[in-house]
């Protein structure tokens, strides 16, 4: 559908079932040729035009959408988490490769991590090429996160990423899978593709080391109140 069409879907829902608990989108890419990816149509864009929409949905415990489309940013994730507080599973991804450098960073994961207090199953697509976060003083760890699905996002030092995880997420058994979307790809593309796999990857291996030893700080912490506990 264009983004007024789904918007309109979308506010009617709203209008007449704002006791929704579910919902699930799956938009297939348009024009998919063999050799190319999927031509970015503007009107079908999914952006806050159309997010707007779902914020009267309080007792949302389950939203998923799955575009090519997708154009979100960090006021985006804070928007809906805060109008769905109650989600479990939160997926907002797109079924094909982009190019383009996604507009969510990791304050978008601080959002999604702090203010959806049950959420077990996260997928964004966000640009940690940077290491570039605020957690605001007193954030509680997310403790019900199992799975972290990145996509193809953008990755820069492993270890840094890894630290921030586990600064927000303290499930020992949290996965990060990332799917780089195995299809017909140039050369450079493919290369970019593949470093990144292998470095959410290493994310993998150094947040469950980090996660350990943070657990093993903080049960040091509540033992000794001299002990100097770190951020």
């Amino acid at each position: 559908p264009t983004q007024r069409q789904f918007a309109v879907c979308v506010e009617g829902l709203g209008r007449y079932a704002k006791s929704l608990a579910s919902i699930k989108f799956h938009f297939p890419p348009v024009e998919v040729l063999p050799d190319r990816i999927p031509f970015w149509l503007p009107d079908l864009t999914i952006n806050k035009q159309v997010l707007v929409h779902f914020l009267p949905f309080h007792q949302m415990l389950n939203m998923q959408i799955t575009s090519t489309y997708l154009d979100l940013d960090d006021q985006d994730i804070w928007d809906l988490t805060g109008a769905m507080p109650m989600l479990e599973p939160l997926m907002l991804l797109p079924n094909w490769y982009r190019a383009s450098a996604p507009r969510v960073t990791a304050q978008g994961l601080v959002h999604a991590a702090t203010r959806c207090p049950s959420l077990e199953t996260l997928g964004l697509r966000f640009d940690v090429t940077e290491s570039k976060w605020h957690i605001p003083a007193g954030t509680e760890l997310n403790v019900t996160l199992t799975s972290l699905y990145v996509a193809d996002s953008p990755i820069g030092k492993p270890t840094s990423v890894a630290l921030f995880l586990s600064a927000i997420f303290s499930n020992p058994d949290l996965e990060v899978p990332c799917d780089t979307f195995e299809y017909e790809c140039d050369e450079e593309d493919l290369k970019r593709l593949s470093r990144y796999r292998t470095l959410w990857g290493k994310v993998q291996d150094l947040y469950d080391m980090f996660c350990l030893a943070r657990a093993q700080e903080r049960n040091r912490a509540d033992h000794d109140l001299t002990y100097p506990l770190s951020p």
